[in-house]
């Protein structure tokens, strides 16, 4: 079972998986849990118990699997933006107003305004707060990323 379930690890396989064993020693255990086993069941062992344990894995997993799908669709609306658009982001985040982005970047205010628009529009959000918001958002994906490496 052990071996089996390191090999679904290794190939990128995700699921909750509980193991149920009635010849179970410690280390059996650790090595289980390290490769991502959500539960080490022995036998003889309680059938609602087990039932409880099968039911929270399964909730725990569409909560996991939901959040990767929200990080990936914020990853996703980022890697719209073109270069420029992605200047005038690094900018905003900085604290910069528009009159100072231009001067940075050596366009009009009109332009950056213009990019800002569609940067927004591109990243779904109507107002600066929501901008802020959803770069708080992505800068946390962002680092689960660099830490996951």
């Amino acid at each position: 079972g052990l071996k089996l379930f390191e090999e679904l690890v290794a190939r990128g396989e995700s699921m909750p998986v509980i193991f149920i064993t009635a010849y179970a020693d410690v280390p059996m255990a650790i090595q289980a849990m390290k490769s991502g086993a959500v539960e080490f069941v022995e036998k003889p062992f309680n059938r609602q118990k087990l039932l409880d344990k099968v039911q929270r894995a399964i909730q725990d997993d569409v909560e996991r699997r939901s959040l990767l799908a929200d990080r990936e669709a914020i990853r996703a609306r980022f890697r719209k933006l073109t270069e420029k658009e992605r200047e005038v982001l690094d900018l905003i985040k900085a604290g910069r107003p528009n009159k100072a982005i231009a001067t940075c970047l050596d366009i009009t205010p009109r332009a950056v305004e213009m990019r800002r628009a569609s940067l927004m529009k591109k990243l779904g959000v109507r107002s600066l707060v929501e901008l802020l918001r959803l770069l708080i958002a992505h800068e946390v994906v962002s680092e689960g990323r660099r830490d996951a490496r």
